[in-house]
C-alpha cells in the first residue's frame, strides 16, 4: 500500500516549550514492502514503513505499528546516511516524484524497495526491520525513475541531469552470472551489496584486481590420483621420503588434493 502526499510538520519540545521550525515535508510513502517473484507473493512485512522527505533534502523513516488495545503508532528508524541534497525545482511543470517504490528489480533475484532521486540519489532495501542504504552513483541528479524489464535488461531506467543537459540512462543490475558461467546471487538487503558465488572448491588465498575487474584466487579441490616418477638418486632424501609417503597416501585413496589459481572476471 502506497501513497504520496505533500504536507507541513511541526513539532514541540515539551520540556523547553518552544516550537522547533516549521518542517514542509514534499512528500510521505507508506509501503508494506510486499514483493512477488516469479507468480509467488512473498509474506509483506510485519510492520509497514512510513517514509517522508522534506523539503531540505532530510529523509525520516518511521515503523507503523498497532500495540494492543491500542491506535496505530509509529516508531523512528535511524538511518546513517547524511541528508542528500535536491536538486533546483523545475522551470516547467510540477518536480516529480523523488520517492519510486520497485519491486523484483533485476535478474531472478527479486530486489524491492524504494529508490530516492535527488542530487545523491539511493537505493532503500527493507530487511530484518532495518533500512539499508546504497548510494546510486551518477554524473548530476536524477529527477525521475522506473524499474525496466526487457530480455536482454533487468534494471532501471533514469533521468539524469537537468534542463538540455538531461539524459535518460538505462541501468542493468548485475547478471546471475559471473565469468561467464558461474551463477551468482546478488545481496542488497545488508550493508554492503554482495554477490554470493558459489565455487564448489575451497578458495585459500584472493586478491582483486580493480582496475581490470579481476580476481584471482587461489584455490584446492579433491582430484583423482596420479601417478608420478620418482624422485632422481641423490636429492633430498627427507623430501624424498615425504613425496614418496603422499604418493602412497593417494593411491590408496584413490584421490589427492590439487591446487589451482583462478581468474574471475565481473560481468
Amino acid at each position: 500500500h502506497e501513497y504520496t502526499h505533500t504536507h507541513s510538520l511541526s513539532q514541540t519540545h515539551t520540556h523547553t516549550h518552544t516550537h522547533a521550525q516549521c518542517r514542509r515535508l514534499v512528500q510521505l510513502l507508506l509501503s508494506s514492502f510486499v514483493t512477488s517473484n516469479a507468480g509467488d507473493v512473498v509474506a509483506q512485512h510485519p510492520q509497514p514503513v512510513l517514509l517522508a522527505l522534506d523539503a531540505r533534502g532530510e529523509m525520516l523513516a518511521y515503523n507503523a505499528f498497532r500495540p494492543t488495545n491500542a491506535d496505530i503508532r509509529f516508531k523512528r528508524i535511524r538511518l546513517d546516511w547524511l541528508p542528500y541534497m535536491q536538486g533546483p525545482p523545475p522551470v516547467f511543470g510540477k518536480r516529480p516524484k523523488r520517492m519510486v517504490r520497485f519491486n523484483g528489480m533485476g535478474e531472478n533475484v527479486g530486489i524491492s524497495g524504494v529508490f530516492v532521486g535527488g542530487m545523491h540519489p539511493v537505493v532503500l532495501v527493507l530487511s530484518g526491520g532495518n533500512i539499508h542504504a546504497h548510494p546510486y552513483l551518477c554524473d548530476g541528479p536524477i529527477t525521475a525513475m522506473a524499474p525496466f524489464h526487457t530480455a536482454s535488461c533487468q534494471g532501471l531506467i533514469a533521468v539524469a541531469g537537468l534542463g538540455d543537459e538531461s539524459q535518460l540512462k538505462i541501468c542493468d543490475m548485475p547478471s546471475s552470472q559471473i565469468g561467464g558461467s558461474r551463477p551468482s546471487l546478488l545481496r542488497m538487503d545488508q550493508n554492503w551489496i554482495t554477490r554470493k558465488v558459489p565455487l564448489k572448491v575451497t578458495p585459500h588465498k584472493v586478491v582483486c584486481f580493480p582496475e581490470e575487474h579481476l580476481y584471482g584466487l587461489l584455490i584446492s579441490a579433491t582430484v583423482p590420483a596420479k601417478a608420478r616418477l620418482p624422485e632422481q638418486v641423490g636429492g633430498d632424501a627427507h623430501a624424498a621420503a615425504a613425496y614418496a609417503t603422499s604418493d602412497a597416501a593417494a593411491s590408496v585413496q584413490g584421490s589427492e588434493e590439487g591446487h589451482e589459481v583462478w581468474f574471475l572476471r565481473e560481468q
